[in-house]
């Protein structure tokens, strides 16, 4: 079963943030080139809009992270 995405919304304090901006403060332990593979491949917007890393938010934004992949281990 997989895991279900996570969801943070912007608040105030985010207002007019950048994409990859906001997910550097939510994400604190993920590199800038994590972040950029995540958005390309692993985060959708509640508003459907395209998720791009330049894409300033609005409050009341929810932005969803799908968990990374489980990696393929070889079976022996």
């Amino acid at each position: 079963m997989a895991a279900a995405p996570e969801s943070y919304a912007v608040t105030e304090a985010y207002r007019g943030m950048r994409l990859d901006h906001f997910l550097r403060q939510m994400l604190p332990r993920m590199s800038r080139t994590a972040i950029q593979e995540a958005i390309e491949t692993r985060v959708h917007l509640a508003s459907q809009a395209p998720p791009k890393s330049s894409r300033r938010l609005a409050v009341g934004d929810v932005v969803f992270v799908a968990p990374r992949p489980a990696a393929n281990t070889p079976s022996g």
